[in-house]
Parts: structure tokens; sequence; C-alpha cells
């Protein structure tokens, strides 16, 4: 009962609270102190904010300590003042508030008359003396003046410290299942699901894959600040991007532009044998404005994106028509193999002995009927290694639309609304001589996605100390994904039954892959969130709630079609497997669907208390319980549990009266989960039970040391929980019989031809989802684990803020710490490693050997691989953060920072995204975690990142300003060490997965299931630590790692090579843009610009093959982008703002400063400023 009733009591809370005041949007705040020259507090001083370019105002009284705040502004510049009578009113111009600033500004009233002014010039400093999270602002002039590829805003996040970007994972059905153009980015060790993002105040992430919703285009982003640790308790996560746009001013604003890039100027890739014949431009442009002066307001924008694109960067191997002939002589010779001459020979599968295939040659009559089907439909090739390099081309279209508004309803009320739609399509044109080509892996299906985001907010001032604000936001996700049609494994004549015709899938370890994945995505999110924040004498109160439901329904044909791998492990080379017909994997099912319902609820106080004068003191609670997933797919949810009593007995479930024993579904009473979906009228099923206990404190300190806010010393803690997105269920969960009904077989005798053939029962398709339907054979099976307890990250940090030129230059240096338990993982369960020296054991009898078989032998052919969901992951990270920030003065504005940082753990889920595990994703050793404990995939020891915008000045002298003035130029740097290299976030090096050691390989060289027990992500022995770099130069076609220091375990044991443990050269990034404006008018200009990615064309190695078994391993032979150009055309008419560069004060306190871009000095008596 509690479940809904507390949802529905703060839904009802947050409506009565605000139903008479609606919307506007919370950024910063500015908060002080108000004095007398003598020291002493003033209470009753009357201050106000006004922002400057919309004439909106702000006003609260100081309490009875003189102590004033003013929460919830929006950004920009503004003007504060002062007022008490008796007093000289105190006006202070040119403060400019960024996203989630807290300034501080000490005010200090001397004795005069009213009407008596005494005005400052002068920005807020730059030290935080009242925030606690360790953070960096992006503020516009950067977003707009850096050379950013692609224009993706959310690529200026890597620029910030701690931050490192994640790769996405794949396999399970999960390529894909993101909104194209997003990345995912780890902070200070965390996951890359663990950053909290905000559009406007309320949260802007895609509940199904906890990844952020697509941003605005950078000219209609005002700005962002990415904050880590330190979070007051009103943020939900361990780190913070808080963005915001672009809203409408009392004066006209806007631009036009387009970005065009050709390759026709762009530098040839070093491994493609023609250029990409790339063409992109983007054009659109933005327009905002008052609609009634100092009222209300409107901002707009579009931008659109076409690129036509003909890469030739894939690189595959066919078969020769020599191979076809049955030599494969130059094949396996040392000039197609880094690993030198392979034996092609068919080996004895316990002893090993060579049984056949002398001088490297096969009979042809050998061959699969299948696999020559196949060949014929392949590209010819004339090299004698059976190389073939092609490309894919890709015609992308994408727009996206901005739109918002803003009312000042009075100086107590203002709303805003804002819609954000993007739409994506992406299509590829197979060569109609290259099959391959509309075929490949993750790339080759046509996508469409639609993304919408509505919010509508209010700020209402209930009292000078006292102000609520509100939100509610929709949005919406959709993606469609088909796969080009070429043909399917019943035309090529392999006995299987074809759900999708004209879709194949097949992957051959060195040689080539074909795939296809149609895939169907709907995701729905509501949100309500409310904040109130007062002041009561020292203390800052804030209060709030959040409540939200997610509904999603994924659905992938992954697994519909029947999918063949092929790796060597019988003869030596992948293709020669091939064309005997040799598989060594076989999967199929009925696809994957996801049918999730989620909800939400938080609540938070904080109170941020004024200890002293140069002390302040922040704590806070946050409140999240974890409520499950709801299953509501029909006819039953997919929601089991597993138990081994009921197996050993035999006993069977009531609702799929043909499942294995053990298992208990949706509707049987043993399934524990609080809604166990027994209501036939509403099938719905709890994933786990929820989880109440989940408070979250968060405490911290800052202190001014000094008192006069140049220098602070802050630390803080916080403990933050994470919430699962429906991406969790991706995998097994979604697979398992009767759902998905995937079935794996490992080394079907039948083959390529026929891989059914001797498999008890036959082949079981076509299936059909019924409550009395048979379930296949030896099914992969991961149960849910109702008692799952929630993923936590205890994050702290200690900084130190030094202001050394005031109000322009600030250093700090920050130590980040964090500490994530409960990660979700899979572990293998009631499986059998083999004995060392027994050789009884092979893969053929693993079915036999697995443990629940031994339990209960009459019921062997029914379980194959069995894992659950557990949430014993853990991650550290400890890490010293130095940052550099230059002010934007005198047209020139510096940033930096250098992370040095480490970070370890025995995470072994699908990927540091953040997702959740399957039967292919766990433990190697499921009885001794610490195997796998290594360094994090998000590890970078050293980062090193440096941005700057400068602009020429405006001449005095005719010909000079003609010459000189206008001119910008801007940067990026950067440079980290080189990334682990974990595909997938698996072994640091990938063996091959199943099957017995590679006949061609040498004998020191890793197998895949030598441990014989049916284990995914198995290792090698690691036999020389200190030789397995070679060439670390970086140059391209250089063997980067040496082979010989690997080798095969024995049989019947796991290797001893550790989890991630390979690291990749360094990566480096260095790009510029210049670009000259010409003002037409005073208030339009017209921009041309030109940037250039890689500037130097420095080849930077790309991915390295980790496979033992291919041919390439450990050579680099992929390369990042050469040098990219780009030009852009720009026309703008910018908002009216207050000038960079000081106004001088009334001429009676001027004392003979020079004003050009300097800070006046302060009137007589008055006191330094605090921020």
């Amino acid at each position: 009962m509690k479940r809904v009733c507390i949802p529905l009591f703060l839904a009802l809370f947050m409506v009565v609270m605000v139903c008479s005041d609606l919307w506007a949007q919370s950024t910063a705040q500015i908060s002080g102190s108000v004095q007398d020259q003598s020291g002493a507090v003033l209470p009753g001083v009357e201050v106000t904010a006004t922002q400057t370019e919309t004439g909106v105002r702000r006003t609260t009284v100081t309490n009875e300590t003189g102590t004033y705040a003013l929460p919830n502004l929006p950004l920009g510049s503004y003007k504060l003042e002062a007022a008490l009578p008796g007093f000289r009113t105190f006006v202070q111009t040119g403060i400019v508030l960024q996203v989630n600033s807290n300034p501080t500004v000490k005010i200090v009233l001397q004795v005069g008359q009213v009407a008596e002014q005494v005005e400052v010039q002068a920005n807020a400093g730059l030290v935080e003396t009242r925030s606690l999270s360790v953070g960096q602002v992006m503020e516009t002039a950067r977003i707009m003046e850096l050379p950013l590829n692609g224009r993706n805003a959310q690529e200026l996040l890597l620029l910030n410290g701690g931050a490192s970007q994640v790769s996405p994972i794949s396999g399970d059905g999960a390529s894909g299942y993101t909104f194209k153009g997003r990345i995912i980015i780890a902070t200070a060790g965390g996951l890359g699901t663990s950053t909290e993002y905000t559009l406007d105040g309320i949260r802007h992430i895609d509940p199904y894959d906890s990844l952020p919703l697509p941003l605005p285009f950078p000219d209609a982003l005002s700005e962002f600040k990415t904050e880590i640790g330190g979070q007051s308790a009103s943020q939900a996560r361990g780190s913070q991007v808080s963005a915001v746009t672009k809203s409408g001013t009392n004066a006209f604003h806007g631009d036009l532009f387009e970005f065009v890039r050709n390759d026709l100027f762009n530098a040839k890739n070093y491994y493609a044998v023609k250029g990409s014949t790339l063409k992109r431009n983007q054009f659109g442009g933005t327009i905002g404005g008052p609609i009634l002066r100092d009222k209300l307001f409107f901002f707009g924008g579009y931008q659109g994106t076409t690129i036509r694109q003909d890469p030739s960067d894939i690189r595959s191997f066919v078969p020769t028509a020599a191979m076809l002939a049955g030599d494969f002589t130059a094949f396996t010779s040392p000039a197609c193999n880094t690993k030198g001459q392979i034996p092609l020979n068919e080996r004895n599968p316990i002893t090993g002995a060579p049984t056949g295939f002398v001088n490297n040659r096969i009979d042809p009559a050998l061959f699969s009927p299948a696999a020559k089907n196949i060949a014929a439909r392949l590209p010819k090739t004339n090299d004698p290694c059976g190389e073939i390099i092609f490309g894919q081309r890709n015609l992308h279209d994408e727009d996206q639309v901005v739109g918002k508004v803003d009312y000042q309803q009075s100086n107590k009320h203002s709303i805003f609304g804002r819609m954000l739609l993007t739409y994506l399509d992406d299509t590829y044109a197979g060569d109609p001589t290259n099959v391959l080509s509309g075929t490949q892996a993750g790339s080759s299906n046509n996508e469409h996605d639609k993304a919408y985001a509505f919010t509508l907010g209010s700020t209402y001032l209930v009292s000078s100390n006292m102000v609520n604000s509100f939100r509610v936001s929709y949005s919406k996700t959709r993606q469609d994904t088909a796969p080009l049609p070429s043909f399917d494994a019943g035309e090529i004549g392999s006995k299987v039954y074809t759900y999708m015709p004209k879709v194949m899938s097949i992957t051959v370890t060195s040689g080539f892959s074909m795939t296809g994945n149609p895939r169907r995505l709907r995701v729905n999110l509501y949100q309500l969130a409310d904040d109130l924040s007062m002041t009561r004498g020292k203390h800052q109160f804030g209060f709030g709630a959040r409540v939200a439901q997610a509904r999603t329904i994924g659905e992938t044909g992954d697994t519909i079609l029947p999918s063949y791998t092929i790796s060597g492990d019988v003869t030596g080379t992948g293709l020669s497997d091939f064309l005997l017909g040799k598989v060594q994997t076989f999967n199929q099912g009925l696809g994957s669907g996801n049918y999730l319902r989620m909800k939400y609820v938080s609540l938070y106080a904080q109170d941020t208390w004024q200890v002293t004068r140069r002390l302040t003191a922040s704590a806070g609670l946050r409140w999240s319980p974890v409520f499950p997933l709801e299953d509501y797919r029909r006819p039953v949810p997919n929601v089991s549990n597993f138990y081994i009593d009921r197996y050993r007995q035999g006993i069977r479930s009531k609702v799929f009266i043909n499942a294995p024993p053990g298992f208990v579904y949706s509707g049987d009473p043993e399934l524990v989960q609080y809604n166990n979906g027994a209501d036939p009228t509403k099938p719905r099923a709890d994933l786990w039970n929820t989880y109440w206990k989940d408070f979250g404190p968060r405490v911290g300190l800052a202190w001014d040391v000094r008192g006069d806010g140049r220098t602070s010393v802050r630390a803080s803690y916080g403990l933050n929980f994470e919430e699962y997105g429906a991406l969790y269920r991706l995998g097994s969960a979604q697979q398992q019989p009767p759902w998905g009904s995937t079935t794996r077989l490992v080394s079907p005798p039948g083959g390529l031809d026929d891989p059914w053939f001797g498999i008890p029962g036959g082949n079981p398709h076509p299936l059909q989802l019924t409550q009395n339907m048979t379930f296949v054979k030896r099914g992969d099976y991961l149960p849910t684990n109702p008692y799952l307890t929630p993923t936590y990250t205890e994050s702290w940090n200690l900084s130190i803020q030094r202001e050394i030129v005031q109000g322009r230059t600030l250093v700090s240096i920050s130590y980040l710490g964090t500490s994530g338990s409960c990660f979700l993982d899979g572990k293998p369960v009631y499986y059998k490693v083999a004995k060392t020296g027994d050789a009884c054991s092979t893969t053929a009898n693993t079915q036999d050997r697995r443990e629940l078989s031994l339990v209960n032998p009459a019921f062997k052919e029914e379980i194959g691989r069995l894992a659950v969901i557990v949430n014993g992951g853990t991650q550290n990270y400890h890490g010293m953060l130095l940052q550099l920030q230059h002010r934007p003065t005198r047209g020139l504005n510096i940033n930096g920072n250098y992370t040095w940082s480490h970070c370890i753990g025995d995470y072994m889920g699908r990927s540091n995204a953040g997702y959740g595990s399957s039967v292919d994703h766990t433990y190697q050793d499921p009885n001794n975690r610490h195997r796998v404990r290594a360094d994090c995939e998000v590890d970078a020891r050293h980062a090193l990142n440096l941005t700057g915008v400068a602009e020429t000045p405006q001449f005095a002298n005719h010909t000079m300003n003609l010459i000189g003035t206008g001119w910008r130029l801007s940067g990026i740097y950067r440079i980290t060490t080189g990334a682990l290299n974990a595909a997938n976030a698996s072994s640091g090096v990938r063996t091959v997965t199943l099957g017995q050691a590679s006949a061609g390989q040498r004998d020191n060289v890793g197998g895949g299931d030598r441990c014989l027990c049916d284990i995914s992500n198995q290792r090698p022995n690691l036999l020389f630590p200190d030789a397995v770099y070679l060439d670390t130069s970086g140059r391209p076609n250089t063997q980067y790692l040496n082979p010989a220091a690997f080798g095969q375990p024995d049989l019947g044991t796991l290797g001893n090579l550790g989890r991630v443990t390979l690291r990749l050269p360094a990566y480096w990034q260095f790009d510029a843009a210049v670009s000259r404006v010409f003002r037409v008018r005073e208030s339009q200009s017209v921009e041309f610009r030109a940037e250039a990615y890689n500037v130097l064309n420095s080849f930077r190695p790309g991915r390295i093959e980790t496979s033992l078994s291919s041919a390439q391993f450990g050579k680099i032979r992929t390369a990042l982008d050469p040098r990219i150009l780009q030009f852009a055309l720009k026309a703008a008419r910018p908002a009216k703002r207050e000038p960079d560069r000081a106004k001088p004060q009334k001429k009676s306190e001027q004392t003979g400063w020079f004003q050009m871009g300097t800070t006046p000095p302060r009137p007589s008596g008055s006191a330094p400023l605090l921020t």
C-alpha cells in the first residue's frame, strides 16, 4: 500500500504547494552580508538584484544577522543595489551569474543620504566560499568559439578535469540502443551512468539507458557547468552537468550560420585506399527578443545537418580463388600472418594430434555446400591474403528545433516554457557488387530516431526570504532500425528456420562478418519537481521533492537470426573452418523484448549555515528509495526465480508447465516479489523488492581563509544511490526461455549445413510464445534476483582555491575520491571446472558435466548456462586535479586542467557505462572475485586539457583597424594516457570465447574454453610480464603487442592474465579555429571562420586487435581521423549586454586609474568583495 500512497502524497503535496505560482527557472544565486563602516551588521536593508538584459528584478531584506540570499536567479548580467535610511545607496554593476554559481557579495554601507549612491563596477570574485563541489563552467564564449568537431556540445565535457569517455556496450542487442551522437562520459572514477544531466533545472536523462537526451546545439546553449562531488542534497548523483538554453531579452538578437566540410580539403586516412567523398553541411540560426518589453520574451533556434559519405575504411578477408581450389599456402604464410607460418591441420580434440591437411591443402570435396554458396556471393579479390578494403555509403540527416518563452508576471513571479525536438535519419546504401558493404555489424541498419523534451517551470517569491521553484517535464524517444537486405541462411542451404528473410548473421574470425538487427524502441518519461529555499538567520534551508514515471518498450530481433560464429578452432584459420563448415557456436531464439515501467521518488533537505563570517557549514539528507522495474509483458511478465531444491525434486512451474524444474514465474505463488503478477487481468510483476533505506547524507565545510574572498579551503562528503535504467534488462534476461528462447550450440556436429543435427529434439523453430509451449533445450537462463540492494557511490573532496589576479585569474588544487559499491555483475552458478589433465573432460561433454546435470541427470538437457545478477562489484578512485581559469578580459580567455588519478576495481558488468550483466559477461572465476580486480576501464592516469580564445583589440588607427581588428583565434589541446583495451568490458586480451585451442596457433598461445567449463571471457596465461609490448612508438604497421608474451592455460584451469591489463598508446588532439568578424553596423556582424581538427595531421593509432586467434593480433592497423577542415559563415546580431571592460566611477571618486580593461578601485571605506 505504501508504494502507492507515497508517490500520490508527494504529487498532491507539490500541486498544492505551487497551485498559485506557475513556471520559471533557477540556475544561480547571490548571497552575502551587509555591514556599516565599523563592521556592525545591518538588518532590514533592502537588497535588489536586476538582470540588466531583461529588467527582471528580485528584492529581499537582510535578516537580524545582516545576511541576505537571492536564490533561483536566471543567468546573465546583474546590478545589485542595497538601501537603508541613513546610508548611501550601494550599487554594484557587472556581476555575471553562471550556471549553479553562488557568489558571495559583501556590502558595506556608508553614512549619508539614500539619494546618494556609491557605485562599484566589478564582477563577483572567482573563489567559491559557499559551494562545496569541484566544478567548471563552460561559458557561452567558449561554447561558440572553440573548434567543436561535429558541433556536439557534450564533447566539451571531456575538457573538464576528471572526465573520461567510456566505450559503449555491444552485444546482447545493446548496440545501437542509444540516440546517435551522444557519448558516455564517466567522471572521477564513476560509471558512465552516474552523471546527472539537467537542462533548465529539470533532469534531462533518457530512463532507458541513463544517458543524456540530446542537448541543444551550441548557438542555442547558453552555458553549462560540470560539478564533481560535494553537491548539495538537491542533486541526485555523484557528478552533475547543469545546462541552460538561451533566452530572449529586451533586445532582438540571433544569428544565421552554415558550416561546410568537404573531403576535398581533408587529409586521407592513413589506411584508406581513397578519400571518403565526405560532404557535410550544418546550417540554421537563432532569434530571440521581446514580445512585451520587460515582461514577455521569446527565443527560437534551428539546426540542420546533412552528411553524405562513402568511406573506404573497412578491412575484411574473403576466400581467394586459390583457397576455393583448396590451396591455403599463401594465406597461411608469414606474409599474411603477424604470428608467422600457420600449419593448417585438423587436430584431435583431446590429444591435439594433427589428423590431416598436408602442405596446407584441403580437398575442395570436403567443403560445406552452404559455405560455397556464401563464398559465391562474396566480393572477389586478387590479394593473395584475401584482403579487401571497402566502405559503406552513409546518408545522414538530422534536424533540431529549440523554442523557449519567458514571462515575468511580476517581480515575485516568473514563468518559462521550453521545447527541444531532435530528428535523425541514418541510411546506408550497399554496393550492389559487394554484399558485405551493407551488412557490417553495428553500422548497417537504417535508423530513424526522434527525441522530444518539453518543460514548464515557475519561480515564485513567497516572501522576501522564501522562494519556490516548480518544474513539470515530459520527454519521449523513438527509435526504429531495419537491416539492409542481402540473403538469408535458408537461401544458402543451411537447414534452419528463418524468421527474417534476406538477412544473414555470420562472423568469421580474421575473415568477414555479416549481420543485421531490427529494433523498435519507445520511451516516455513524466516528471514533477519542486524546490523551496528559505533564509532564517544564519541558515539557508532547502527542501525539495521529485516524482517521475517512465514507460519503455524495447524490441530487438538480434537473436531471431540464425547466427554462426566461426573462429578457426578446428583447422587453425577462420576462413578454412568456414569453407569446411566448422561452426564454433550457433545461436537462435525469438528475439528480445523490454516492457517495463519505472517509478522514481526522492525527497531532500539541505541546510547551509554561516557559522562565522569566514566559515560556512553545509549538511543535507536525500532520500531516494529504489523501486523495482515493473515488467508488464503479456501474457506473462518476464520475471522468474530459480530454486535448487525445486530442481532436485523435479517440481515444475504451474504457469509454464514445460519449463525446466526449479523455475517459478510471474503468477506462481512461490515468486517472492511483492507484486508477483498473480492477477491475470493485470499481468505485472516486479523484478526485485523495493529498497526503502536509501538515505544519502551530504556534509561539508567552506573556509574563507583570510576573509577577503581570494583564498578558500573546502571539504565535503556525500553518499549517492544509483537508479537502474531499463537497459539493465538487456541480454540474457530478455533472451532466456520462454520469451527469447535463445539456444546456444557449441561446436554443433552438423556445422554450417545443419547446426541442429544430433541435438536432442532437433530444430525447435518456429516457436510461438504460449504458456504450454515447448522449451528449447540447453537454453541460457538469467533469473531475477528479488533481493538486490542498490548500487551506491561515496565521494569526498578537499579543494584549495586562490585568486592570483583579483577578479580575473584563479588557480586551484583538489583531491577527489570516490568509492563505488554494489555494482551489478553476472555470476555463473552450478558450473563445473574440469580437473587438470582429465582426459574424460571435453567441450563435447560440457552439458553432462554441469553441476545441475549431476544433481538431477534426468533433466540434464533442459538448462544450459545459468547465471544470476549480483551486486558485489566495487570500484575506487583517487585523483588530484589542478585547474587554471582566466576570466575573459582584454580579449583573452584561457582555461586548463591536469588530472593525475588511479581507478581500480573488480566490477565485471558489461561496461563502465553502468549497465547490467548477462551470462556472457560474468566473473571468470565466480569463487574468487579478486581475480578480476584490476584498473578500471575509465582509468586514465594522466590527462591534460588546455583551451584558449583570443581576440584582437579595436585599434584606433584606421589602417590598423581595417587589417587587425576582429580576428579571433581559438584552440583545444588534449592529451591523455592511453585507454585500457577492454572491448565490451571483458578480458584485456580477447581470446576465443569457446572451443579448443586453435590448431594453427603455437603451443603457447591461449585458446578458448581451456577450463572446459563453458564460462565466457576466459583469458590466457601471462608468460612474460616485462615483454608484453614490443614497439610502443605508436607508428603505423608496428607490432605493438608481443604474441609470445601470452600462453594457453592447462586444460581444466583458468588463465592468470588480469582482466584489464593492456594499455593503448597515448591519445591526443590538437584542434584550432581562426575567424574574422566584420562589423556591418554597430549591432550587426558577419564572421568568416575556418576550423582544423588534428591540425598537424598526426598519425594517431586506432583500435588494436586483441584476439589471439587473429592474424593481425597486436598490430597497429587502424588510425583515427586525419586532419579535417571545416569552413563557416555566420551573420549575427548579438544581444546588448554590459561590456567586459570597466566603466569609470563618478568623477569625485576617480583616482587616475587606466580605464580600459581594468577594475576600478573600490570607494574609500568599502569592504573587499567576497565570492
